[in-house]
């Protein structure tokens, strides 16, 4: 169970660190407190604030962790290229694993250069498959990979859809019913180099994708389009559905797998931007923030965190204003008279849609690149399908109007 703890309150991009050290981060017992700024009430998070630091020297950036079949590990990419495995605290990290065999090893070995990454690789995501024990990661540079339960060269997968390279590989997870890899490819318009300190943080790009490889056919097809940095993926635990985070967003969407349509709809909105996202043995959903610091971690600060998502137990009967961002706040209702649809103008979830079955979907949730911030009331026009609606401001958010009525 520890080993899991590990594996799902990790702090994958740290951005504020010194450059000459990097530090996983694992939990030694839980602390149900979060920024009170976000949340107030206690048994909806756990963060991460008693934890014990693994140093990497003269390497930057373990992103996504994992175990191998036989629970050893865990695994880490860092910013050199390289994927290492832990041996513990004796042996510490060793060498496990590099993306192709043209790697110079005398101008990536310990490499913190962002401009190197084209030519030493960048692993992102790392999952094993559970089935055949070997590891796949996706490559911001080199696409899609696998590597034997040994370690090694990693073999490219699939590097392109439609004769078209992939910009930027990210999250993935596995299906080992079905042999399907779900990845996320952020951008394609801008590289990793790029964008992660200079472009990212204001960027309003929408041309991420969400994509599905099949091992046994050999093909790659895309899910979805235009979403703003699509970054961790992680199945439910029967298969039947699949969080992504949208980082730009702070979002963390839900993709129903029933059909062949994939139906979207929001699942929580989040006070700091996502990165990697695992499952533990329960079901339940770890999540990653990124806090954005600039400088060393204070001791003092509840910083990093690590979300884990209980919506119903944490929503169910609340008046907090606080949670509202994760529960919802339904303001505008009608139903449209023509197709029995129910529409709902939601504080944070934007305009949505729930059919007679009672799934939601969400229409819109932005328009022209930049995010709806208070959507309230609405009407529909039956006759012609058009929905108007408000969105009360572009600057609050409804939850700290509610604290402001307080303090007035």
């Amino acid at each position: 169970m520890k080993k899991y703890q590990l594996l799902f309150l990790m702090l994958y991009l740290a951005l504020c660190v010194k450059q000459s050290h990097q530090w996983i981060l694992y939990q030694k017992h839980n602390v149900e407190k979060i920024d009170e700024y976000f949340l107030d009430q206690k048994q909806n998070v756990t963060i991460l604030k008693d934890y014990e630091l693994i140093n990497f020297v003269k390497v930057t950036g373990p992103e996504s962790i994992t175990f191998d079949c036989k629970g050893e590990g865990s695994y880490v990419g860092v910013s050199d290229g390289w994927i290492l495995k832990w041996h513990g605290p004796k042996l510490g990290w060793k060498e496990f694993a590099i993306p192709l065999s043209i790697r110079k090893r005398e101008l990536c070995d310990e490499s913190t250069n962002p401009n190197l990454e084209p030519i030493c690789g960048r692993p992102l995501g790392l999952k094993f498959n559970p089935v055949t024990c070997d590891l796949y990661t996706g490559d911001a540079y080199f696409g899609l990979l696998m590597i034997g339960p040994n370690g090694g060269i990693a073999q490219t997968i699939v590097s392109s859809i439609e004769r078209i390279t992939f910009n930027f590989i990210n999250g993935l997870d596995i299906d080992n019913r079905t042999g399907v890899i779900y990845f996320t490819d952020s951008s394609t318009i801008f590289q990793r180099r790029y964008g992660m300190k200079n472009f990212l943080p204001r960027s309003t790009d929408s041309s991420g994708r969400l994509l599905k490889y099949d091992l046994y056919t050999k093909t790659t097809s895309v899910i979805y389009t235009s979403l703003m940095f699509p970054n961790g993926v992680a199945l439910s635990k029967n298969y039947s559905f699949l969080l992504v985070a949208e980082t730009i967003r702070r979002k963390i969407l839900k993709f129903n797998l029933g059909t062949n349509k994939f139906e979207l709809e929001v699942f929580v909105a989040l006070p700091r931007v996502p990165d990697n996202m695992k499952m533990n043995h329960k079901g339940e959903f770890w999540v990653a923030l990124n806090a954005g610091r600039l400088g060393e971690i204070d001791d003092d600060v509840l910083d990093p965190i690590g979300i884990g998502i209980k919506k119903r137990e944490l929503c169910n009967g609340s008046t907090n204003p606080n949670l509202e961002p994760i529960c919802g706040r339904s303001l505008g209702l009608k139903f449209n008279s023509v197709t029995c649809d129910l529409y709902i103008g939601d504080a944070y979830f934007d305009l949505l849609r729930i059919g007679p079955g009672g799934i939601t979907q969400t229409l819109v949730s932005s328009v022209k690149g930049i995010q709806f911030k208070f959507i309230n009331g609405l009407d529909i026009y039956s006759s012609t399908g058009v929905i108007y609606f408000i969105d009360s401001s572009t600057t609050f958010q409804r939850s700290w109007t509610v604290e402001w009525k307080r303090v007035v």
